[in-house]
C-alpha cells in the first residue's frame, strides 16, 4: 500500500520546480527503501505478506546505510552505503543467510535479525568496492567514442617497390 502511495505522489511531481524535484528524490529513495525491507523481509526472512516487517530489522536497515550498527542519534555516522549496495549485498549472501537460518537456534527474532546483519557487514565492502569498479568501467566504456571504430571511406593504394636487382643494374650505367 505504501508502495503505491510513493509511486502516485511521483507520477504528479512538477519537476520544472526545484523544492518538487529534490521532495521527489526523497520519495524515490524512500521506494528504494520500501523495496529493500520488503526483499529483505519476503526472500532472506521467509516471511508471507501477512505478516508485518518488524521494527528492529527497519532500524537495523537505516543504521547499515550509515554504517551505524542501528539507527539512532546518539552515535555518528562512519559510511554511507547505497541502497542499492546494500541490496546487491543481501543477494550476494542469501545463500550463506539462508544456511545460517536453518542451522542455527535463535531465542529471539532480534537475535536472528542481528545474527543476519554481522554476516552483511562482514561482505558490504566487498560487494560496495566491486559496483564501484564496475561503475568505472561503464563510464570509461560511455567515454569511449565509436567514431574511431567507424570505417572511413579510405582507398587502397598498392604501394611499389623497386627490385634489387634494378638498383645494381642502374649502377652499372
Amino acid at each position: 500500500m505504501m508502495r503505491e502511495i510513493i509511486t502516485n505522489k511521483l507520477k504528479h511531481v512538477n519537476y520544472d520546480n526545484p523544492k518538487l524535484y529534490t521532495n521527489a528524490g526523497k520519495l524515490k529513495k524512500q521506494f528504494e527503501f520500501i523495496d529493500l525491507a520488503e526483499y529483505v523481509k519476503k526472500e532472506i526472512l521467509r516471511y508471507t505478506d501477512d505478516m508485518k516487517i518488524p521494527n528492529h530489522l527497519v532500524l537495523r536497515l537505516k543504521g547499515l546505510l550509515e554504517g551505524k550498527f542501528i539507527c539512532n542519534n546518539n552515535t555518528t555516522q562512519e559510511a554511507n552505503y547505497t541502497i542499492e549496495s546494500v541490496k546487491y549485498t543481501f543477494m550476494a549472501c542469501k545463500s550463506k543467510i539462508h544456511k545460517a537460518l536453518d542451522t542455527v537456534p535463535f531465542n529471539s527474532e532480534s537475535r536472528k535479525i542481528n545474527y543476519i546483519f554481522k554476516i552483511i557487514e562482514g561482505n558490504i565492502n566487498t560487494v560496495f568496492i566491486n559496483l564501484l569498479q564496475s561503475k568505472k568501467q561503464v563510464d570509461k566504456m560511455m567515454v569511449l567514442s565509436t567514431d574511431s571504430l567507424e570505417s572511413n571511406d579510405v582507398e587502397y593504394v598498392k604501394k611499389e617497390r623497386e627490385s634489387k636487382v634494378s638498383e645494381k643494374l642502374k649502377k652499372l650505367w
